[in-house]
């Protein structure tokens, strides 16, 4: 009897695996050119936020920026050069949200120097489903993220066509 009952435990756990563990999660650079870089990763490594910033005339405003796990498992960071009002940016965030929500693959593009020197830095970012990791010193500017099912943002256009915008994709 004790037999049947291990046997019944070991099929659920077998089964919970197979719904929940099939998913891997991943980051891989496609392409880079100059100074435009192009990734394709998983939506559980990219957080993104609004960071409240204190001008000099004690104005409030917000900056967009997009946290990407890389393959060591540091973090890098993609910034909006310009900065927003509140509600702008917290739009920003639900539509890209909505994108990283329903995609399954997320194609990310920046420009800047992806191939600088690591730095360790004390700042960590809570990925949900992967843990806390340290940020790499890293910085790229966006400039649009987009899913296999052709949702995309643009750090100019928003989801204006063409998303993303020239020079991308590289042409290798």
């Amino acid at each position: 009897m004790d037999f049947l009952k291990t046997g019944r435990r070991s099929a659920l756990v077998l089964i919970c695996i197979l719904a929940t563990g099939c998913a891997t999660s991943s980051f891989r650079v496609l392409n880079r050119k100059n100074s435009a870089v192009e990734f394709l990763v998983t939506p559980d490594r990219v957080i993104v936020e609004c960071e409240r910033v204190e001008t000099d005339d004690r104005g409030i405003v917000y900056g967009f920026m997009m946290h990407v796990l890389d393959r060591e498992k540091t973090s890098f960071t993609l910034v909006q050069t310009n900065t927003l009002d509140k509600e702008s940016c917290d739009s920003r965030i639900r539509k890209i949200e909505r994108i990283l929500k329903n995609g399954s693959e997320i194609y990310i593009v920046g420009i800047g120097n992806y191939r600088e020197q690591k730095k360790a830095g004390p700042l960590k970012y809570k990925f949900p489903r992967l843990g806390s990791f340290e940020a790499n010193g890293r910085s790229l500017q966006f400039i649009a993220v987009k899913n296999e099912l052709n949702q995309c943002f643009g750090a100019f256009s928003a989801e204006e066509q063409p998303c993303p915008p020239e020079p991308f994709p590289i042409e290798n």
